[in-house]
């Protein structure tokens, strides 16, 4: 599927790759509630469509970097709610 490179959004694939882990693993960091919710929209035959926010990439890398140090999905949750991670941004054309 070929879009503008000013949407706002990222699909599970083009995070995964970003940060070089599979799109099951960015799901399930979903699923743990590391990574924000994605919009589900439906594409016909083709199924379904996670659409993820701009920053996803770089929360993405900050929650891999914390894993690798050895902290916990609910150590980082913690971490995530006292605000330690901060986005480079959201505005279209700023993704990494």
């Amino acid at each position: 599927m070929t879009r503008a490179k000013s949407d706002a959004w990222q699909t599970s694939d083009e995070i995964a790759a970003a940060i070089g882990v599979t799109a099951a693993t960015i799901r399930n960091w979903a699923r743990q509630e590391v990574l924000p919710a994605p919009e589900l929209v439906r594409m016909g035959r083709r199924g379904n469509q996670a659409r993820w926010p701009l920053h996803t990439a770089d929360q993405a890398r900050w929650v891999l970097s914390k894993l690798e140090a050895g902290f916990t999905f609910a150590e980082i949750r913690s971490m995530l709610g006292k605000g330690e991670f901060h986005p480079k941004s959201d505005k279209p054309g700023d993704a990494p």
